[in-house]
């Protein structure tokens, strides 16, 4: 969502105030979004008391015409929360992701959303997936696509294909990434042995990725480790894989397809949406053949992209519609 706020900076900022609220004990994109010209404050984790109180004391002394939840950890108590600081706050929450619980826990959550969803002014869905999702357990939303950066279009199609292309990872590692699939796909190619490069933060990793991440690195495949810019990762027309076994609507993935990459995707909930691209290709999540032999098809074929249809995804629409909204539910429409 940071890299979201800041390539929308120049639609936002023209048209409102727009204070950024963030909690934890680490900011990464503080800094990229002071630079944007958004007002930024930070607190410590809300679990602390004092982190608290001041958050409480910042709400009651600055008026604010929506507040605009994207936290689904924070959701609920967020909303009593202002309701009980602040008279009848306009509140708009956006859905970024399909949370799925089961159990007792499920029913617990599903009744504490009803009793919080009455006092927000409007949800917002950021996919097709996602908005299906909601509305499967009752809650209508309107469809707000995520946004890529404007420096992603332009691409055309490729004119000279890498007869091997390189791999791009994109995303900070986790279990629901899933990423030791495709780099286990790599590792076991033979004489036209591919790169990785690999963009994203490690903490969550698991054993064996960092161990495959060390073993493409000691045989000098590994071309990039680590947070990075990836359109500069782009140029040599890598081919992008996402191999999460649920997402939400991933940017990075919109990123890849307006740049015109090749694109592996899993044929897991929450990416379904990208199969209306030439550029997309679905695989089994956990199918490393099937990885394999996938890579393998994009080697050397020129890729025909359309970045005609990818409007939804440019800053300007995106922020648009959330301005429109921000109007419709104060003037109370919604």
């Amino acid at each position: 969502m940071e890299r979201m706020l800041e390539s929308a900076a120049e639609h936002m900022l023209q048209e409102i105030d727009s204070i950024i609220v963030g909690f934890g004990s680490h900011h990464p994109f503080e800094m990229p979004l002071r630079i944007a010209g958004y007002d930024v404050r930070t607190f410590a984790p809300l679990t602390k008391f004092k982190a608290l109180k001041e958050f409480v004391k910042f709400v009651r002394r600055r008026e604010v015409d929506v507040y605009h939840i994207h936290s689904e950890r924070l959701y609920v108590f967020l909303v009593l929360l202002l309701n009980a600081v602040r008279a009848k706050p306009i509140i708009v929450r956006t859905f970024h992701s399909m949370f799925s619980v089961s159990g007792w826990k499920s029913k617990v959550k599903a009744l504490a959303n009803r009793i919080v969803d009455r006092r927000v002014a409007a949800l917002v869905s950021c996919s097709p997936e996602v908005q299906d999702f909601e509305a499967a357990r009752g809650r209508q939303s309107t469809l707000i696509w995520n946004w890529v950066d404007e420096k992603y279009f332009g691409h055309g199609p490729e004119r000279d294909a890498p007869l091997v292309r390189d791999l791009l990872i994109v995303g900070n590692c986790s279990s629901i990434k899933n990423h030791e699939v495709v780099l286990t796909a790599v590792l076991g190619e033979g004489i036209n042995a591919r790169r990785v490069l690999h963009v994203g933060r490690e903490e969550g990793a698991s054993s064996p990725e960092v161990g495959l991440l060390d073993s493409l690195e000691q045989v000098s495949r590994l071309g990039h480790r680590g947070p990075a810019d990836p359109i500069q990762l782009m140029e040599s027309g890598p081919v992008f894989a996402i191999s999460s076994t649920r997402e939400g609507m991933s940017v990075a993935l919109a990123e890849a397809i307006v740049s015109g990459l090749p694109c592996l995707v899993s044929d897991s909930p929450g990416l379904h949406w990208a199969a209306r691209f030439a550029n997309v290709k679905f695989v089994d999540a956990t199918d490393t053949l099937a990885w394999r032999r996938a890579l393998d098809a994009f080697d050397g074929v020129a890729i025909e992209s359309r970045n005609d249809a990818t409007h939804m995804f440019r800053p300007g629409v995106g922020a648009a519609r959330y301005l429109s909204l921000y109007r419709e539910v104060m003037v109370g429409v919604l």
